[in-house]
């Protein structure tokens, strides 16, 4: 019995087994390729109308105060808050205190009018609004005649004569809440103010209702300083407060750029500019950007400097940095007060010609005002406005006539003796002439906004821009139908150990999280750089493309070295996509992106031909390769310059800026020392060079340019004395406001790192400069153009000539 039971559970259990077998498991691909199509059906819609923006978090991040409302909440972004309940009552108030003074006011009629708004008002908002319908429409309306009846009263002064008024009984509350409403978070629709004024039909005994245009304008004519509505206003609608503010300080032919297709930067501050022979003048426009540069005369209208001056600039800018304008203004504007402004002396000497107005008391204040505003952000080359001023202010400043009468003007044409000795001097002058690494900087390292790859993946702070991977997926798959899911799936699930392989630290994520990983990531880069390249795939409802500053930090990321997927996984995804119109080549795609990182360091009118796509390891890589455009010859062994650039100077080296687009290439015949063009402008540049650096540290390469390129930087700048002299023949352009910054950027950049002596690429060329500068008679005449023994004044020009003779 018992045997035949075990016979019969045997049996039983092999016809399990078999009816078992005869089910069909599930392709893993397949249930891969469902679970990334059920994500992508979560994916929400963007709208391309929204126009009121939360700043972004590294402009927080370096004042966070000037951002964020002190005393009242306007909008949904700080609704709510507890620092700002007090002024809820006041807006309870002066919402009362306004359907008192005009009964008619119907308030069903106004909700329900708001209610029909409503929709489109969320819209206008970048971010979703979570308050409820009835919350939402609340909001708009207290806001609302909160607004209208501070404007009316500013408009009729006698208003509220009898009225308890905390916002006008104290000076500093409504001035707190005039620069509380002209923050870019703290906006509601211009629409909805221009909707609740209609309904509210304010009427005048004498006159017509003025419109919401006008009574902007009056109540902020202490900031705009003018007396009618610009041209710029009719011609396109008001969005918000912010945007009136702007509106009203950019000329109406703005919209016209000058030489938008190159940028000029100004290469001297305010007494570098004085000293080469420019004269400054206040202008009489109240115009900010009315700034003008004639016959050697420099025009700047004046500018009052307050205690919430940065914060109307810095929401000004913001607001130009993450909306899709035609032309960026005030950023312009403040770029080049941050080129004029280095130190306190420049902002003395704009005192002195009334162009600065200083109501902080310190002009040190006033500098570092001015030299941190533009930091974090990103000015489009075609968007700067003083192009043609500034390539003129260059111009003029490199003919050494304008510089020579300078310095006549300061130092000899203070007395009527150094007249008359001047005069007495001029035939001799003119045969003169005829004759003679993480500890370092952590976040140079680290990824801002987007993860790529698995080293910063899932952190909190870098979640935000997971949404747009998927939804950059979704738009792919859109646009090529023919390659099923599973196929991509399919191919990167036999790519996995290869892409796994090339991590210097084993990977956690399981088999389906790393190939979900790189799909989105692989297509999120592949869609940027065909947006970047084909307008045709930009989408204008894109944050990443309506917003400047997003699409700078963006590639900022995916140019760092922990930050990075194999190259191969986008060459793979690429061909099998069989994108049309690309040569078959992913190359073609990318030189945007390697363009746009040149554009970081050197002026690139040709992009160079020369193409690594075997060696490419990643996109850092990819970029690296295409830096170093000459061949490579490494010296036998290692030798250092000894002398920083002014010492070089001294011992009679010339300096000349190359017009070689080559980083690395620097050369040294007779006596001058050739250096390419560098721009500093953005903290991202330092960022980039790290990683550079890093690159050539964590791997085995046959060389080290890159790291070569900064030893040699950082031996030739020691001090800003030398960073001064390296602008001054056009080799370094700082955008960093201080020239202190840019020697302390270099003096840094090499920190924990090592320089194997046969990789130095310039030890033949060091070897050069420090054998010219042991030469006596280099020393004895670059001694003799110094003007501080001979040349300083002219009756030393006149005794060298008559020793000569």
């Amino acid at each position: 019995m018992e045997g035949d039971l075990q016979r019969m559970e045997a049996s039983g259990t092999g016809s399990e087994r078999e009816e078992n077998a005869s089910i069909p498991t599930e392709d893993p691909d397949i249930t891969l390729a469902t679970s990334i199509r059920k994500k992508l059906q979560t994916v929400s819609t963007l709208s391309s109308r929204y126009f009121i923006h939360k700043v972004p978090k590294k402009l927080h991040n370096l004042n966070d105060v000037a951002y964020t409302p002190q005393v009242i909440s306007i909008g949904p972004f700080h609704h709510g808050q507890k620092s700002l309940q007090i002024m809820q009552e006041h807006k309870w108030r002066y919402m009362d205190a306004l359907i008192d003074l005009y009964p008619q006011i119907d308030l069903e009629g106004c909700v329900k009018a708001l209610r029909g708004l409503e929709e489109r008002a969320r819209q206008c908002y970048a971010e979703p609004i979570k308050l409820g319908s009835d919350e939402f429409v609340e909001m708009m309306l207290l806001d609302g005649f909160f607004i209208l009846l501070l404007f009316l009263q500013e408009y009729y002064i006698d208003l509220l004569e009898d009225t308890i008024d905390p916002v006008y009984d104290t000076t500093w509350m409504f001035s707190a809440i005039m620069r509380d409403m002209i923050l870019l978070e703290n906006q509601i629709p211009f629409f909805v103010l221009e909707q609740l004024l209609l309904l509210s039909v304010v009427p005048n005994q004498d006159d017509p209702c003025p419109s919401l245009l006008e009574l902007t304008l009056v109540f902020f004519k202490y900031l705009l300083k003018i007396d009618e509505i610009p041209e710029t206003i009719s011609t396109s609608p008001v969005q918000h407060l912010l945007d009136f503010i702007r509106s009203c300080l950019l000329p109406s032919s703005i919209t016209v750029l000058p030489d938008g297709d190159r940028s000029c930067d100004v290469t001297r501050s305010a007494t570098e500019l004085h000293e080469a022979g420019v004269k400054f003048r206040m202008g009489e426009s109240n115009c900010l950007l009315d700034i003008s540069f004639r016959n050697g005369v420099l025009e700047i209208p004046s500018l009052k400097i307050e205690d919430w001056t940065e914060s109307i600039f810095r929401n000004l800018i913001a607001l130009e940095q993450c909306q899709k304008l035609p032309n960026s203004g005030i950023t312009s504007y403040a770029s080049l007060l941050d080129s004029l402004i280095n130190t306190p002396k420049d902002v003395s000497l704009l005192i002195h010609y009334g162009i600065i107005e200083n109501w902080l008391g310190d002009d040190e204040e006033v500098s570092h005002l001015f030299n941190n505003l533009v930091k974090e952000v990103t000015l489009e080359t075609e968007k700067f406005y003083f192009s043609s001023l500034c390539e003129e202010l260059n111009a003029h400043c490199k003919m050494r006539r304008h510089k020579w009468m300078a310095s006549l003007r300061h130092d000899y044409f203070n007395t009527p003796w150094a007249i008359i000795s001047f005069n007495a001097a001029v035939a001799l002058l003119i045969l003169t002439f005829i004759q003679t690494l993480r500890k370092v900087n952590d976040a140079a390292y680290t990824p801002q906004v987007i993860s790529i790859g698995p080293f910063h993946r899932g952190k909190e702070s870098l979640q935000v821009m997971e949404e747009h991977k998927w939804r950059y997926l979704s738009v792919f798959l859109d646009r090529y139908p023919n390659i099923d899911l599973e196929d991509y799936v399919k191919v990167l699930k036999g790519l996995e150990q290869s892409a796994r392989q090339c991590y210097a630290e084993p990977i956690k994520l399981s088999s389906d999280g790393f190939v979900e990983m790189v799909l989105l990531d692989g297509f999120f880069i592949l869609v940027l750089f065909l947006q970047i390249r084909t307008s045709e795939w930009r989408d204008t409802s894109d944050p990443n493309f309506h917003t400047m500053w997003m699409l700078g930090a963006i590639l900022r990321d995916m140019l760092l070295h922990e930050n990075q997927i194999p190259f191969f996984i986008l060459e793979r995804l690429f061909q099998l996509s069989e994108v049309p119109n690309q040569d078959d080549e992913l190359l073609v795609l990318l030189k945007p992106i390697a363009s746009l990182c040149f554009s970081y360091f050197q002026k690139m009118d040709i992009f160079p031909e020369k193409t690594s796509r075997s060696q490419a390891k990643h996109l850092l890589d990819f970029v690296r390769n295409y830096l170093l455009s000459s061949p490579i010859v490494i010296p036998q062994r290692k030798c250092d310059v000894t002398r920083n650039a002014t010492e070089l100077c001294k011992d009679g080296v010339n300096f000349k800026m190359s017009k070689s687009n080559g980083l690395m290439d620097i050369s040294f015949r007779n006596g001058v020392l050739k250096i390419p063009h560098l721009k500093i402008n953005q903290d991202s540049r330092q960022s980039f060079l790290q990683n550079l650096i890093a690159l050539e540290q964590r791997q085995e390469l046959p060389n080290s340019e890159i790291t070569s390129y900064a030893s040699l930087m950082d031996s030739l700048i020691n001090t800003p004395k030398d960073v001064e002299l390296l602008i001054r023949y056009g080799i370094i352009v700082n955008g960093l406001g201080d020239d202190g910054n840019v020697s302390h950027l270099f003096n840094n950049l090499l920190k924990e790192v090592t320089l194997a002596t046969s990789k130095f690429y310039f030890s033949g060329l060091c070897k050069e400069l420090n054998v010219y500068c042991k030469m006596h008679r280099h020393k004895w005449m670059a001694s003799l153009k110094q003007k501080q023994k001979y040349f300083n004044s002219l009756g030393a020009v006149v005794t060298f000539s008559i020793v000569r003779l």
